[in-house]
């Protein structure tokens, strides 16, 4: 008996299974890094975590010339050029009429395992691979471009950049003055006008005249 194709089988992602074959294929052989994933995190003035943002950035082939080899070029890599970098800081920045985010850090998590190492590296338990993964982050510069090393295909979809933005009040100095100032009822009390006096001096008996 045929049964009715569903629609949404027409269109199944299998990319899936290509990438399983491309893992297969390889023989745990590193592969340049052609995307990475980005997580936008944005932290609120209570130090929680307020929003997170998904983003996927194209790298570019970092490419050197190797002069003792009759200047052949070699992909040292890839590449997060400055110009990428400064762009997507811009781009994340925002505001509310009260505060802004402020850039904090720049995290780098890379898997850069040998494949020689990957045999051992699936027998960890769940510590050793908490261990080994708190290795793998690292800080990167606002200024600097980020250079990422050849990774093995399993781990090209864990890769990732984060950017994390901390909550900055705009008008903090001003709150804070006059919150001290507040009476009981909630008022702000007026500045007390200056009077003018007299002042007599005991040692010269003189007198001057003094604003109160």
């Amino acid at each position: 008996m045929d049964y009715p194709m569903d629609k949404d089988d027409e269109t199944l992602d299998m990319s899936w299974i290509e990438k399983q074959e491309r893992i297969l294929e390889s023989d745990y052989a590193k592969e340049p890094v052609t995307s990475i994933s980005c997580r936008v995190i944005y932290i609120n003035q209570n130090d929680y975590i307020e929003t997170m943002e998904k983003t996927t950035v194209n790298l570019t082939a970092n490419l050197t010339a190797n002069l003792t080899a009759n200047l052949h070029i070699e992909d040292t890599g890839s590449l997060l050029t400055q110009e990428q970098l400064l762009y997507h800081i811009e781009m994340y920045k925002k505001r509310t009429p009260f505060s802004k985010y402020v850039l904090a850090d720049i995290l780098v998590f890379h898997v850069d395992l040998e494949p020689e190492h990957i045999q051992d590296f699936s027998s960890y338990d769940e510590e050793e691979i908490k261990v080994y993964s708190a290795k793998l982050f690292k800080k990167a510069s606002p200024y600097l471009p980020i250079s990422l090393s050849s990774s093995l295909p399993p781990f090209h979809d864990i890769n990732t950049i984060y950017f994390v933005y901390k909550e900055t009040p705009l008008y903090k100095k001003t709150y804070m003055l006059e919150s001290a100032m507040k009476q009981d009822d909630g008022s702000i009390p007026k500045p007390k006008k200056k009077t003018k006096g007299v002042q007599w001096s005991a040692n010269k008996k003189t007198k001057r005249r003094v604003d109160v």
